[in-house]
């Protein structure tokens, strides 16, 4: 997968930090992201116009993967059919 749309196929839309952070449940800041414009863009969940996350750092993407490591159940080796 691109490395620019690890944001759109994650979430699908365009979404500013704020949101991202809102729909995610984290607290990323400015420097965990990467801005694909440098110009504002519409956000599509709050409908203002802003900086558009496309991509995360290292750093957010560890915030984001430990995330979603502790909130998945916990699997066991055998299935029970």
């Amino acid at each position: 997968m691109p490395v620019t749309h690890y944001v759109h196929a994650r979430l699908g839309r365009d979404l500013c930090l704020r949101c991202f952070n809102w729909l995610n449940h984290v607290e990323l800041y400015p420097d965990d992201c990467v801005f694909g414009d440098p110009y504002p863009r519409h956000c599509s969940c709050c409908g203002q116009m802003k900086l558009v996350v496309t991509d995360l750092k290292k750093s957010g993407r560890i915030k984001l993967g430990v995330r979603d490591v502790e909130s998945r159940p916990a699997q066991t080796g055998a299935e029970d059919n």
